[in-house]
């Protein structure tokens, strides 16, 4: 009752505007019932027999009858052949009910749904929208699912796409979509894309997001999208962000595919992201497909990739596979190793520690009383108090006879056994018994072990190599140990317990460190080479010799270099005045103060024509000439010439340039695809860069 009777008010304050005012006045009875009298008149002109009735407009009047609400004439005959739950128009932007009729048209509702009729009765919008209200005398907006928008002679001018509509000026209609304000026209043509994030009625203008564009340098196109921020979800996948809520764009479609519905979100793992929807979690793929519906309080997903999920306040948690299939909860474990090897993973199960494979499936029974993940072939487990080892099908290959075990390698154990430890190989030899003074600790896929603070090591096969005897032992490579002793440093193999005598190393001179089995030595203001048992192995007859690479060693005769090679033969004769290692078959070499490159052969493959020449994490050149930078492929088949102030190598082939303070992206053949005009360009993924350019304010026409 209130909702007409405020109706009735906004009726009789605008009808002598907006309609033809009538001399019927709708009252009521002495029995409740509902007519019309002319103004000042005591009697009914209209008989009342209404449950309620309304002001004329266009000389109709709606009024309620037992069956609905219908419309009548000045004579009180029915119009309408059938009732409507409500007759008139609703605009809740402004809060209140507006006009009867506005250009003969006229709302009406059945069943919750609205549609438009004109004073003929005529049907001009059909009785199907969620609601309909009316912006003004050009305008009103149909909600189906989003909001669309009509003229008010019923022609559709915008699709069904709009969350919300804000507001009409100059004729021009502002609405909201994905979170962001837009401006249409009258003929529906979009005047100002969704991309606003701020409207300001005071000071007549909109404000956009950031736009971020996404530009793939190998194909040339890129697309850009509006947001307060972006951050990557996948290979081909971004997720962006409007007022805190998420979408996910498709940077091979070019579109937002999921709209802003997110409240949280992850990356993709296994082809899924977790999405967080009205408080609940649930499931997207890659095409944007809610996999698992948001009902789920709690979402984890374990090592193998299972699903696990719980509803309210339960205990009860659902599982599903990688497929997100729900499967029998009575098969998973009661704890999980986040470890997978050798196909299998450790778990525990009714208080004992088994082996299952990614489908849960039992592989090994839950049957021993610890156990460990698999590595190296083998896993270490406890069965009646008693440790050894099995391989990945359950059989022994260590039996249960010690207290401890540990894995070294694929073909040695660590064991402790009644206060001793040890190493033995796979068929329960054991190489190396301690005694109770000494101790061992995990070093270089060995041991480094410790008697009263002196140390040794064990390799990964379980063999001694240095006794415990040393002040310090240190890693250098895969294949030597870096060790001293009382002052005297020297280098020792894993794989021998051979040592260099003390006397023959004080001969030399180090000058660099271990290379390719040769150590640079100097004597006597010579240089050569020698191996790690200090023993000669190059004459000690150059001005300056340089470590190995690549089976070469730069060499210093008569103030020139040149490179010889392990066998000291003189590969490329000494006419340069700097050199460099070799790396990947090629050298920075310097003549007549000017830099290039040679190959193994000494053959120039670049001209010496640079200030200098140095390699980037992607293998190419990077070149230089007084200040200005280029870059050559390592292929040597493109380059770009130096004219940068500085320069960006990237692993797509592309490099980042900047000139005069601007940024710009080129080939490495020096062809541009986007010219030195950015502040700044972030290299995103593979050949995908990001250009972000902050939000800007327009004045609404």
């Amino acid at each position: 009752m209130k909702h007409f009777i405020q109706f009735i008010t906004f009726i009789f304050i605008i009808s002598s505007t907006f309609t033809s005012y009538s001399q019927l006045i709708p009252q009521q009875d002495k029995n409740g019932k509902w007519g019309y009298k002319k103004e000042g008149s005591k009697k009914f002109k209209i008989a009342p027999s209404f449950e309620n009735a309304y002001l004329f407009s266009n000389n109709i009047a709606p009024v309620k009858t037992n069956q609905g609400f219908q419309l009548i004439d000045e004579k009180g005959n029915l119009l309408t052949k059938q009732a409507y739950d409500f007759i008139g128009w609703q605009d809740k932007i402004q809060g209140q009910e507006a006009l009867l009729f506005v250009n003969d048209l006229i709302g009406v509702n059945i069943n919750g749904k609205w549609g438009i009729i004109n004073s003929q009765l005529e049907q001009i919008i059909p009785i199907e929208f969620d609601s309909i209200k009316l912006l003004n005398k050009q305008y009103l907006i149909a909600k189906k699912g989003n909001w669309g928008i009509y003229t008010t002679s019923g022609k559709a001018i915008f699709p069904h796409a709009l969350n919300r509509v804000i507001s009409v000026i100059n004729n021009k209609v502002i609405a909201l979509k994905n979170r962001a304000f837009g401006v249409i026209e009258a003929n529906g043509n979009i005047d100002k894309g969704f991309i606003y994030s701020e409207l300001d009625r005071k000071n007549n203008t909109l404000k956009t997001y950031t736009a971020f564009e996404l530009f793939n340098a190998s194909e040339n196109n890129g697309f850009v999208v509006y947001g307060d921020s972006i951050t990557k979800a996948a290979e081909d996948l971004v997720w962006l962000q409007r007022k805190g809520d998420w979408a996910l764009v498709s940077i091979p479609k070019k579109e937002n595919i999921t709209g802003f519905q997110f409240k949280m979100i992850t990356s993709f793992k296994n082809n899924y992201a977790i999405i967080k929807k009205n408080n609940l979690y649930g499931l997207i793929n890659k095409v944007g497909e809610e996999i698992l519906k948001p009902i789920y309080t709690e979402i984890f997903t374990d090592s193998i990739g299972i699903i696990r999920a719980k509803k309210g306040t339960t205990t009860a948690w659902d599982f599903f596979n990688r497929q997100v299939i729900l499967i029998d909860a009575n098969k998973y474990p009661e704890w999980l190793s986040s470890a997978f090897s050798n196909g299998l993973y450790l778990a525990q199960k009714g208080g004992n520690y088994g082996y299952i494979d990614r489908s849960l499936n039992e592989i090994i029974p839950f049957k021993y009383q610890h156990a460990t993940d698999f590595s190296n072939g083998f896993a270490i487990v406890k069965s009646g108090g008693f440790s050894g080892a099995i391989n990945p099908h359950g059989g022994w290959v260590i039996s249960p006879v010690v207290d401890s075990l540990a894995v070294l390698s694929s073909a040695a154990f660590m064991f402790f056994d009644r206060g001793y430890w040890g190493t033995m190989g796979t068929d329960g030899i054991e190489y190396f018994v301690s005694d109770l003074t000494t101790t061992s600790q995990k070093f270089e896929e060995g041991l480094l072990i410790n008697n009263e603070g002196k140390l040794g090591y064990i390799n990964q096969w379980g063999r001694p190599i240095l006794e415990p005897i040393y002040d310090d032992i240190q890693p250098y490579n895969e294949d030597y140990l870096l060790v001293q002793k009382e002052g005297f440093q020297f280098y020792a193999t894993k794989h021998s317990t051979e040592i260099p005598q003390e006397k023959n190393c004080a001969v030399w001179s180090i000058n660099q460190p271990l290379s390719e089995n040769f150590i640079a030595v100097q004597y006597q203001n010579q240089a050569g080479f020698i191996d790690y048992l200090c023993r000669l192995r190059i004459s000690v007859r150059y001005e300056a010799v340089q470590s190995f690479s690549e089976n070469l060693a730069a060499i210093k005769i008569a103030g020139k270099w040149g490179y010889i090679d392990s066998e000291e033969r003189l590969i490329i004769q000494p006419r340069y005045q700097t050199v460099s290692a070799f790396q990947n078959g090629y050298a920075v070499v310097q003549k007549n103060n000017l830099y290039g490159i040679i190959d193994k052969s000494g053959e120039t493959i670049l001209p010496f024509e640079y200030d200098a020449i140095n390699r980037t994490e992607n293998r190419h050149w990077l070149l230089r000439k007084g200040s200005d930078l280029g870059i050559l492929s390592k292929d040597f088949q493109s380059i770009i010439f130096p004219k940068y102030t500085s320069l960006q190598d990237n692993s797509s082939n592309t490099v980042i340039v900047e000139k005069a303070g601007k940024f710009g992206i080129d080939n490495l053949n020096g062809v541009h695809i986007r010219f030195q005009e950015y502040d700044l360009i972030k290299h995103w993924q593979k050949s995908i860069y990001l250009f972000t350019t902050p939000p800007q304010t327009t004045i609404l026409n």
